[in-house]
């Protein structure tokens, strides 16, 4: 068990209680945003109707509570940027400072494995307050494109030390031997260079890429995985394909699960309950045994599509493509080379989420579900606004949104 989950939710929801009480007269002065807002509000609202056939309605309740934080934060951040409360620049000098003690914290820790004698083995025990390495890694690779916009749009030490963390970031990321997180970020990289090159050719004279600094971050990341590969321990570690196998039978009963309920799914919070009625075989002696329990199915759009069925994985994606169609908008619009940097920035992020959740299980993390839609709400700094939310309303819908998340963490 994860004992830093429900705590973090906890903060997140007092947090954004704080938030929306600390800019109550400017919060959705403007109006707010109806895509994002009314996909993820779509997806909730089946994950809900859901929620009514489960076996355990407890696990559903607190599986709800999550969604509805997530909910309530894209909600107070698409309101507090489009009032002017909040300006990108101080958003993205706190994301900065939190990968700064990430990255510092991760620093320590592999400094102390190394020291141990056997840091391939003892790699396992960095993870800087994130319970698991791999959380960590994730983490630090969803935090970069927030860094990456502080090289772009802070000045002075803020610029220098964005790009030293930038560096450090991906060090520290090839350094904890988290394959999907490797392979998120190349894809991410691949992706982002690819739109670059498929806007206009006057776009691209205006705002040419640091290809030196790109070339020195790959770079990194290449030596770190060759010198990786060379060594015997690690080429062993890195060809173990049995954490994949374990995975593809969780990803199989998460199928079973929508055969059997394929309307809605088997209910949010319920997968690890029905996971055991198709069988333990190929799963660890541990949980066999009964001295484990598997929780999760290290896919989200399976967790998705198993716990509420094919509606709510259409509204789920709904809010990454319409998501992506707004980058895609901003890139052909965008009056400056520093925003149209800040947009492929958020597509980096995009693409580098969207492509770990394939492996692993992000939508969990309240870290990460954080730094999500900030990245979402970010793409919409410049979107017109729309008077779909405006008023009191919203101001009481986010309040109440988290002070439900922020009742159930705590009872929980």
């Amino acid at each position: 068990m994860d004992y830093s989950l429900l705590p973090r939710q906890l903060y997140a929801s007092v947090f954004v209680l704080l938030i929306a009480v600390l800019s109550w007269k400017t919060l959705f002065k403007n109006g707010s945003l109806r895509a994002p807002l009314l996909w993820y509000s779509g997806f909730m609202v089946v994950m809900t109707i859901s929620s009514f056939g489960a076996i355990n309605p407890v696990e559903s309740y607190a599986t709800l509570s999550r969604f509805v934080m997530a909910f309530s934060y894209l909600l107070v951040t698409l309101g507090v940027i489009h009032s002017g409360t909040l300006h990108l620049k101080h958003m993205v000098k706190g994301i900065v400072l939190f990968a700064t003690l990430a990255g510092v914290f991760t620093l320590v820790e592999i400094f102390r494995a190394i020291g141990s004698g056997d840091f391939f083995l003892n790699i396992y025990t960095v993870s800087a307050t994130f319970s698991h390495k791999n959380l960590l890694s994730s983490v630090l690779l969803f935090s970069i494109p927030f860094v990456w916009m502080g090289n772009a749009v802070l000045s002075g030490m803020w610029k220098k030390g964005s790009l030293l963390l930038l560096f450090l970031l991906i060090a520290e990321i090839f350094v904890l031997r988290t394959r999907g997180v490797w392979v998120s970020f190349f894809l991410a990289s691949v992706l982002t260079l690819g739109t670059y090159y498929t806007l206009s050719k006057e776009v691209r004279n205006t705002m040419k890429l640091p290809g030196r600094l790109i070339g020195l971050g790959l770079g990194i990341a290449v030596v770190l995985l060759v010198g990786f590969f060379m060594s015997p321990d690690a080429k062993t570690s890195l060809a173990d394909t049995s954490n994949l196998d374990k995975r593809t039978v969780f990803w199989e009963h998460s199928l079973e699960m929508l055969k059997e309920k394929p309307l809605l799914g088997v209910g949010p919070g319920n997968w690890k309950i029905y996971f055991p009625k198709y069988g333990l075989k190929g799963t660890d002696i541990s949980a066999k045994q009964g001295i484990t329990h598997i929780q999760r199915p290290h896919n989200d759009y399976l967790w998705v599509l198993s716990e509420g069925g094919p509606l709510s994985l259409v509204f789920f994606l709904g809010v990454f493509v319409v998501t992506f169609v707004r980058l895609r908008k901003n890139l052909r619009i965008a009056a400056s080379r520093e925003d149209r940097l800040i947009d492929l920035a958020l597509l980096f992020g995009l693409v580098a989420y969207m492509g770990f959740s394939f492996t692993d299980f992000p939508m969990e993390r309240t870290s990460h579900t954080l730094l999500l839609f900030s990245l979402v709400a970010l793409s919409y700094r410049h979107a017109a606004k729309k008077a779909l939310l405006s008023g009191v309303a919203p101001r009481i819908l986010v309040i109440a949104a988290a002070g439900v998340s922020l009742l159930i963490s705590y009872y929980r």
